[in-house]
């Protein structure tokens, strides 16, 4: 993954967070002349007008998350789980666990087993559905984000090298 980010200092802050988090050990700052030598060509003749550096990740990758959200919701829906498809403002929570949802429509759901899928808005969600319990919050023991740092079309001669 060669994240492309539009301000000084971006690539090294994520890599400052990569070592912080004991993440991505082979990941390093390269600049664009660099750039333009590695990747089998791809970025010779970009431009790179205005940008200093950028956070390369050998092991990074890209993944396909609408799809695989897809095949998730289908794969429970074949499971027998009755699909509700729309945004959860809160969770139900109780002594003896979570016992439901309230959906942002105010629908509320109750149910023996609740599967959510909630991406980055799960901190947010923990958070608002039991704000006087910080043992039930993330904090710092994941973080949910994702980010497009850069979009390049290939030919298809360079896409097949």
């Amino acid at each position: 993954m060669l994240s492309i980010l539009p301000y000084k200092g971006g690539a090294s802050t994520i890599l400052d967070n990569c070592k912080k988090l004991g993440l991505n050990p082979d990941a390093r700052i390269i600049t664009p002349e660099e750039t333009r030598e590695k990747f089998h060509g791809v970025f010779r003749d970009a431009n790179f007008q205005g940008i200093q550096e950028f956070f390369w990740d050998p092991s990074a990758g890209w993944a396909d998350a609408a799809s695989a959200l897809t095949d998730t919701i289908q794969a429970t829906i074949d499971n027998g789980v009755n699909y509700v498809p729309s945004p959860v403002k809160k969770l139900s929570i109780q002594d003896s666990g979570c016992s439901g949802v309230e959906l942002a429509d105010g629908t509320k759901i109750e149910a023996d087993k609740i599967l959510l899928a909630t991406g980055a808005e799960t901190a947010r969600l923990l958070a608002d559905s039991a704000p006087r319990e910080p043992a039930l919050h993330v904090g710092p023991r994941f973080v949910a984000g994702a980010i497009t740092v850069a979009k390049v079309k290939l030919s298809p001669a360079q896409i097949e090298e």
